[in-house]
């Protein structure tokens, strides 16, 4: 029974090492994506500031320059690959945030492995060979395997014919 519980504790140090491991190396990558998803709104609030004063310099009317603004960040092809990147982004956050979740519910889930059923039994008495039992075996084997090797034989040479 200790070797089973002291089995048990080692497995489950080496989960929550492994576990602990893949958690920190997720949660370093998801700190690179937030950061790069910063980067982009701010690349992106950078354009739609531009494309506004673009389209405030060309008309006074409110309705014409929302339209206005809507056409020029529509044709913006940086604004729109960095919208793309800020999705692909935000995906992969929302991902690694479920794997992160996904392992810490695991972690609390883990058992070990190891189910104790009851302890085991030692034998009542001294454990005796049983001679005539095995002797008996030993000779009905051996019989089956020489009226094996004699069928197998008798069928190979009615196989060939007469002997000339």
């Amino acid at each position: 029974n200790a070797v089973a519980v002291a089995y048990e504790a080692e497995v489950r140090v080496r989960y929550e090492t492994n576990i602990t491991n893949v958690t920190a190396e997720l949660e370093g990558l998801m700190g690179a994506d937030e950061a790069r998803l910063a980067e982009i709104q701010a690349s992106i609030a950078a354009i739609d500031a531009e494309l506004d004063a673009q389209a405030t310099a060309n008309t006074d009317n409110v309705t014409a320059k929302e339209g206005l603004l809507r056409t020029l960040a529509s044709n913006s092809p940086e604004r729109t690959a960095l919208t793309t990147e800020a999705t692909t982004v935000t995906t992969a956050i929302e991902r690694r945030r479920a794997r992160i979740d996904e392992l810490a519910a695991e972690l609390r889930l883990f058992d070990g492995g190891i189910q104790f059923v009851s302890l085991a039994d030692g034998p009542s008495g001294p454990v005796e060979p049983q001679t005539r039992r095995n002797i008996g075996l030993a000779a009905v084997m051996g019989l089956m395997m020489g009226l094996g090797t004699v069928w197998s034989f008798s069928d190979v040479d009615a196989d060939r014919g007469p002997e000339r």
